[in-house]
């Protein structure tokens, strides 16, 4: 009696767990399994940098004149989707304040990202530097104040589950999350 009461119960149980799993189903395929997965990746602009100098000082016999340099770094943000999922209504975000002399163009949210496709932001920094011709600050890399910028990535999947990616410029290093992180 006990053996057929026990097959009968894991039955059910079976039966319970079947069920859940066909109900489940379609939406963790929904939420879950059909993501797009975007990645950020900072390169410089193709081009050159601007450089500029205005005389400070008059020259004496003795010392180099003085000028004020405006040092231009220029950078694209690539986002590219390595996924076989578009990615809808992206936004791109900082987690500090860009420094002021900072230009970045916007993404528009109303084009998604398609599968295998990659979007371009263009960023321009600028500083104004004081200094000699000889020790004139030289644009290479990518500045201490950009590093310091973490960029998160929100987008969503052709059901509106939206999706994040955080870029962080000191790494280079992309992190997917499937909830908005804290700090942006």
């Amino acid at each position: 009696m006990n053996t057929i009461l026990y097959s009968l119960l894991v039955g059910i149980d079976i039966a319970a767990i079947t069920l859940l799993i066909i109900v489940i189903k379609p939406y963790l395929k929904r939420s879950i399994f059909n993501r797009p997965k975007l990645e950020i990746e900072l390169r410089p602009a193709e081009g050159f940098y601007l450089l500029k100098k205005w005389q400070v000082n008059e020259k004496k016999n003795t010392e180099e004149p003085i000028y004020v340099y405006e040092a231009c770094w220029c950078y694209d943000i690539v986002i590219k989707n390595v996924s076989a999922h578009d990615a809808f209504s992206p936004v791109i975000k900082s987690n500090l304040a860009l420094p002021y002399s900072t230009q970045m163009s916007s993404l528009n949210p109303f084009i998604p990202i398609r599968s295998a496709s990659q979007a371009t932001i263009n960023v321009t920094y600028k500083v104004l530097h004081q200094s000699t011709e000889s020790k004139r600050l030289i644009p290479e890399g990518i500045p201490a104040e950009i590093r310091k910028v973490k960029f998160l990535l929100e987008y969503a999947n052709e059901h509106g589950k939206k999706f994040y990616t955080v870029f962080e410029c000191k790494t280079d290093s992309n992190t997917k999350h499937f909830t908005r992180p804290s700090g942006f």
